[in-house]
């Protein structure tokens, strides 16, 4: 296990170093296949984390590209068929960005449980305080459903 939790590592700061964290490449499917590879490689690490009690290895801040594309954009795309904008429909979310946002809140979730993120003093029942700000974010992301 602490093989794979290394080579894991690895990958996600090779990704770190080739500079696939961020969206500075062009928007292409070779882009599509880069991001999904590095989302892949950050839903691994937390489901890694999650079930061996380790640390993640680079907090989800760091991961600043955007969410992979759904396959039926994709697909569209790729058959020629126009749409009116070039970005996907609001409606049009891959399912393996829903997950990535999952892992955002559990991420969120851990900070907040083990009180690895702050020293805020603020009652948890007030508007603004770090678990009021996870409940909002929960509520956000619930009401989504899959296309």
């Amino acid at each position: 296990m602490r093989r794979a939790h290394s080579q894991l590592s690895l990958g996600i700061r090779i990704a770190q170093s080739s500079g696939y964290l961020t969206d500075a490449v062009l928007n292409d499917t070779e882009t599509e296949e880069i991001v999904r590879c590095t989302w892949t490689l950050f839903m691994l690490d937390r489901t890694f984390s999650i079930t061996r009690l380790v640390s993640p290895a680079l907090p989800y801040q760091h991961f600043q590209l955007r969410k992979p594309i759904s396959e039926g954009w994709l697909s569209r795309e790729a058959t020629g068929q126009k749409a009116t904008t070039n970005e996907p429909a609001a409606g049009d979310q891959d399912l393996g960005a829903l997950i990535i946002g999952v892992y955002s809140i559990w991420d969120d979730v851990l900070k907040y449980v083990f009180h690895t993120s702050s020293d805020n003093t603020m009652p948890p029942w007030q508007p603004g305080s770090e678990l009021a700000t996870i409940e909002y974010r929960f509520a956000d992301f619930e009401p989504r459903k899959l296309p």
